[in-house]
């Protein structure tokens, strides 16, 4: 097809950069009685401890998460 790794590589960062800009309208911790509910659904399911929500398959670098 002609298109280099180096031009995947920059439009793969473009994409990253521009989800990263936008993780706080894409990513919500739940608070309050949603935490609770969540945690106890979690605890249920598999017995994960401590664990307040997932990601469907999607490795996001979260600097200073709560």
């Amino acid at each position: 097809y002609g298109i280099s790794e180096s031009t995947v590589y920059l439009y793969c960062k473009r994409v990253m950069i521009a989800i990263f800009s936008l993780k706080h309208e894409l990513v919500n911790w739940p608070t309050g009685e949603l935490r609770k509910l969540v945690h106890l659904g979690f605890n249920k399911i598999g017995s994960f401890n401590n664990v307040i929500g997932a990601i469907n398959g999607t490795h996001i670098i979260l600097e200073n998460a709560p």
